[in-house]
């Protein structure tokens, strides 16, 4: 899970000076993809804008290496797609908001595509990922009730956390959460305190000291929303910033 927000981040940091068509903006697709033997596969991606110079739904049908095109670093190959798409519905202070995750990444033979027919385009932020969705069998679970749910704040991004049933391990990690938080802000709190009664070279390294602090509170949070086991009931919806 951690690698996945990283990724998240990662992207939206260098996508930052590049031309977008929308603010933080990419694009989820649905579409139908027409292979040289005749069969239709049904496929979703999500890309985003930062490479692209039209997005015109006619522009990418007529460039449909760019749908296709893989941007991770894995193993999948140059031109992949997602066999589903889950979709989850989530409140956070009374905003009504969705979020989506997509699964079973497939590669495909580029040279063996006719065609690409999109059925379906919405623009959506890649400041944001969702995590907890393991398979489609998961959907069960993430459409009951959530029975807890809280937001924590990073350096550079923010977590929206759904606890849809709990256990032991959810109930530690939650724990070690909010202890490690409390430590952190009882830091912050010593560092500031020191800065009003120092100055010249010791103020200096003070303020050094609080920033480093502050930045490494993503890294602490992300290890820690890491030990959530992939059996947990659990939804994360994570936002970054840059």
């Amino acid at each position: 899970m951690r690698n996945k927000i990283l990724l998240l981040f990662l992207i939206l940091f260098f996508s930052a000076n590049r031309k977008t068509f929308a603010e933080y903006n990419g694009l989820h697709l649905e579409m139908l993809i027409e292979m040289q033997d005749g069969s239709v596969i049904h496929a979703y991606n999500y890309i985003s804008p930062f490479y692209l110079e039209d997005t015109t739904i006619k522009y990418l049908e007529n460039n449909f290496e760019l749908v296709l095109r893989n941007d991770y670093n894995d193993s999948i190959g140059e031109y992949a797609f997602y066999k589903n798409r889950i979709t989850y519905d989530y409140t956070v202070y009374e905003n009504v908001s969705q979020a989506y995750q997509l699964l079973n990444k497939t590669k495909i033979n580029f040279d063996a595509v006719k065609s690409v027919d999109i059925i379906d385009a919405f623009d959506f932020t890649y400041a944001i990922g969702m995590y907890g969705i393991s398979s489609c069998s998961d959907t069960l679970w993430s459409k009951s009730p959530v029975v807890w749910k809280k937001s924590y704040g990073g350096y550079f991004c923010s977590h929206d956390i759904f606890i849809h049933e709990h256990n032991d391990n959810t109930l530690k990690v939650i724990r070690k959460l909010e202890r490690m938080l409390n430590e952190h802000k009882s830091e912050l709190n010593k560092l500031e305190n020191d800065l009003k009664n120092y100055d010249g070279e010791r103020y200096y390294e003070i303020q050094k000291q609080h920033e480093e602090l502050e930045e490494k509170l993503d890294d602490e949070i992300y290890n820690i929303i890491d030990e959530f086991r992939d059996d947990s009931k659990v939804i994360i919806i994570t936002m970054c910033s840059c």
